[in-house]
């Protein structure tokens, strides 16, 4: 059995994804099944290294946690301790989460203490038990904010570890996140526009440090919008697994529970490809915002081709712009 790890920046299309590839006979992907997993290896890393943070400030440490795991994987231990801790997160995540994997939870408790590689292998397993499907070929998750474990797990698995990355234009991501239906149905307060800019450009710049790598491959949302079958079939090429063509068809996407999957846009339908969304952000950005993300973010935007809408910087602009600390998710109102 071989793995998938799908990651990229939130509100980029990584579970449209995810909800095509589990529509293939042979390929089973997930939504988000082991946050937790991913939490406990940062904030333990981070407290062996002597560094306080948490999973969600992760990127200013970045660079120490992927050295300490990259030699460290497999053989820092989950005691039985943390593993049951482990496991009550889990269950508390996936518990009625139809939009997840709470099949696996009639399986967690098969899985018993080990290194950090050997407990995500065997959660991959009892995913794979959990969705059985005949002929299985691939097992797959998808998680947020992850682009530096494909490295890692690259690192400890080369002949059966696959990373993909998806990538979406940063004023798209900021306006579909903090604007339209996104917000209204999730009750969620804003992100600062900075947060979104500095993990946006690690995210990119992952990819500009690793693109070389066979067992990885990078898309661009607005690529997989309007061109959807050919860049799906480089993703299978990366695999080597055969395309099939019903995962183009949303009849056959389905959430945690394989019941329909009706889509999580922020604007318009969910049941279409719609390529009039790929410029929605530019009716709903304010020139202020528009203005700092490109400028922030131009180095990136013009390596990945998107087209920059301001001909130049306005400095007024950064300097008078604020945000109400209200208006921003509690944990990260005092950041910025």
């Amino acid at each position: 059995m071989k793995y998938v790890f799908l990651t990229g920046w939130q509100r980029s299309g990584t579970t449209l994804l995810t909800r095509m590839f589990n529509a293939h006979s042979r390929i089973i992907f997930h939504y988000q099944p082991y946050t937790d997993y991913f939490e406990k290896i940062v904030n333990k890393t981070l407290s062996i290294v002597n560094i306080k943070n948490n999973f969600y400030s992760f990127s200013e440490k970045v660079d120490e946690v992927k050295t300490f795991l990259m030699s460290s994987l497999d053989s820092i231990f989950f005691d039985e301790i943390e593993l049951k801790t482990l496991k009550e997160n889990i269950r508390t995540s996936l518990k009625d989460n139809y939009e997840s994997a709470p099949f696996v939870l009639d399986y967690l408790d098969s899985v018993h203490p080990g290194t950090f590689l050997n407990i995500f292998e065997q959660l991959m397993v009892i995913l794979s038990k959990a969705y059985a499907k005949p002929n299985l070929s691939y097992v797959g998750i998808k998680e947020l904010y992850c682009e530096d474990f494909i490295e890692i797990f690259s690192n400890y698995m080369k002949n059966y570890f696959y990373g993909i990355h998806l990538i979406r234009d940063p004023r798209a991501v900021f306006a579909s996140r903090n604007y339209g239906k996104y917000m209204q149905n999730h009750g969620v307060k804003k992100y600062p526009i900075m947060f979104v800019i500095k993990n946006w450009k690690k995210s990119v710049n992952f990819y500009f440090d690793f693109k070389n790598n066979a067992n990885y491959q990078m898309i661009l949302y607005e690529n997989l919008i309007k061109d959807t079958e050919t860049e799906i079939k480089k993703l299978f090429n990366l695999l080597g697994e055969n395309f099939e063509s019903q995962i183009l068809n949303p009849n056959y996407w389905k959430n945690g529970i394989d019941k329909t999957w009706y889509g999580n846009s922020s604007f318009g339908n969910n049941k279409k490809f719609n390529t009039l969304l790929i410029d929605k952000w530019k009716k709903v950005l304010s020139d202020a915002e528009i203005n700092i993300i490109e400028y922030f973010c131009n180095p990136e935007l013009e390596k990945l081709g998107y087209e920059i809408a301001n001909d130049s910087f306005k400095a007024d602009i950064l300097y008078s712009y604020t945000e109400k600390r209200d208006d921003i998710v509690e944990w990260l109102s005092d950041s910025f």
